[in-house]
C-alpha cells in the first residue's frame, strides 16, 4: 500500500513540474513578444512617416515556413507582428524590389533584390517596394596631358556604384546592385556594391620602362587639350571592346523618376610622362596622392548647376591631381611633374 501511495505522489509531482515548465514556457514566449513588439515601437517613434508594403508576407520561420503575415500599424501608430522577428523569410516579387528600414541608433534602409530565405527584422520600421528599372553606365575613358605614348601608359582601378536616397530621405542611402559581365570570361557577375568599372592593376598594364613601343592605348587614354568629349565605349589599339567596360545597375523606377538616385565614383590611377620621345626626363610613377571621389545626381541638377539624365548622358569625374618625380638620373633637370586625371563615362537612362 505504501509504495502504491509513494507512486502516485511522484506520478503527481511530476504532472504538477510539467505544467510548470509549460506555465514559463508560455511566459518566456510572451516575454520575447513584448520585447519585440517595445523595439518594434520604439524605431516607429523615430521615423513616423513610414510606408508599409502590404503585398510583402513575412514568414516566421526560415525558407518561407510557418504562418505568415503583414507589417501591420495599428491605431496608436505602433507597428505589430504576431510573431517574433528573428529567423524569418520574406519573398520579393518578380520585378520588385523590396526596402526595409531598420531604426537603431541611425535610420538605414537596404534594398534587396532576390527574395531573402533566413534573415533578423528586429529593428525594422518599415518596409516599402518599388518597380525595377535599369541603368546603363559605360567607361568611355582617360583624359590627360599626352605629349607622346609613354604618357598614355596607365595602371589603377575606377570604382563605380549607384545609390538612392528614401522618399522621405531620413535614413543612409540603400546601394543598388548590378550586373557586369567579368573581364575576359563569358559569364555575368551580379551583386551590391561597387563594381570595377575599369581595372588596369595587373602587371600587363605597367607604367614601367618594360613595355613594347609598338603598343598603345590610343582608344582608350586621349589628350586633354582641349578636354574632348568622350561618347563611345573605350576600345583597345585594335579597336577591341572590353566587356567589363559596361555595366547595368537594377534601381528603382520610382527613384529614377524622382531624381533620388547618384552615381559614385572612386578613382585611383598612375601614369608615366617623358616630354617628347628622345627627352630623358620619363616618370613611371604619376600617381595620385589619395584616391579622388566625385558624384552625379541623377535627373536632379548638381551642385555645380550640370544635369545627368536622358538629354545630357555624358559625365567627367575629376579632374583629379597626380604627381611624381622622374626614374633615375637624367642630364636635364626636373622640378616633378604634374598630371591631371578625366574620367569619362555615358550613360543610358
Amino acid at each position: 500500500m505504501k509504495k502504491i501511495v509513494c507512486c502516485f505522489i511522484c506520478l503527481c509531482a511530476g504532472v504538477l513540474l510539467l505544467q510548470a515548465q509549460k506555465i514559463q514556457t508560455a511566459r518566456q514566449k510572451l516575454d520575447t513578444s513584448k520585447q519585440r513588439l517595445v523595439l518594434v515601437n520604439q524605431a516607429q517613434s523615430i521615423n513616423g512617416n513610414i510606408a508599409l508594403a502590404q503585398e510583402i508576407k513575412i514568414f516566421e520561420k526560415p525558407n518561407f515556413q510557418g504562418a505568415s503575415a503583414n507589417l501591420v500599424r495599428k491605431p496608436d501608430g505602433s507597428f505589430y507582428l504576431p510573431f517574433p522577428l528573428r529567423n524569418v523569410s520574406f519573398k520579393v516579387p518578380d520585378g520588385k524590389i523590396v526596402y526595409i528600414k531598420r531604426c537603431f541608433e541611425f535610420g538605414s534602409e537596404t534594398a534587396y533584390f532576390t527574395s531573402q530565405t533566413n534573415i533578423s527584422l528586429q529593428d525594422i520600421c518599415g518596409i516599402r517596394t518599388d518597380e525595377k528599372a535599369s541603368i546603363e553606365i559605360t567607361f568611355t575613358g582617360i583624359s590627360t596631358e599626352v605629349h607622346n605614348q609613354d604618357c598614355m601608359r596607365f595602371s589603377g582601378t575606377v570604382l563605380i556604384k549607384i545609390l538612392e536616397t528614401a522618399p522621405d530621405n531620413t535614413s543612409s542611402d540603400a546601394v543598388m546592385q548590378y550586373t557586369q559581365m567579368m573581364k575576359g570570361r563569358q559569364r555575368f557577375l551580379t551583386r551590391q556594391g561597387e563594381c570595377r568599372i575599369f581595372d588596369w592593376s595587373t602587371s600587363t598594364q605597367r607604367t614601367s620602362r618594360q613595355y613594347s613601343p609598338l603598343y598603345n592605348n590610343t582608344n582608350t587614354i586621349f589628350n586633354n587639350n582641349p578636354v574632348p568629349e568622350l561618347t563611345r565605349i573605350a576600345r583597345d589599339y585594335f579597336d577591341h571592346i572590353d566587356s567589363s567596360y559596361k555595366v547595368v545597375f537594377t534601381v528603382g523606377k520610382t527613384a529614377l523618376r524622382e531624381g533620388r538616385l547618384s552615381v559614385w565614383t572612386k578613382t585611383d590611377l598612375v601614369s608615366a610622362h617623358k616630354t617628347c620621345d628622345l627627352c630623358d626626363d620619363f616618370s613611371s610613377g604619376i600617381k595620385m596622392e589619395t584616391p579622388g571621389f566625385a558624384s552625379f545626381p541623377i535627373n536632379k541638377t548638381g551642385r555645380d548647376g550640370k544635369r545627368l539624365d536622358a538629354a545630357n548622358p555624358y559625365f567627367i569625374a575629376g579632374p583629379f591631381r597626380a604627381k611624381g618625380s622622374r626614374d633615375g638620373f637624367a642630364v636635364t633637370a626636373s622640378a616633378g611633374t604634374i598630371k591631371n586625371f578625366r574620367v569619362h563615362f555615358a550613360a543610358k537612362l
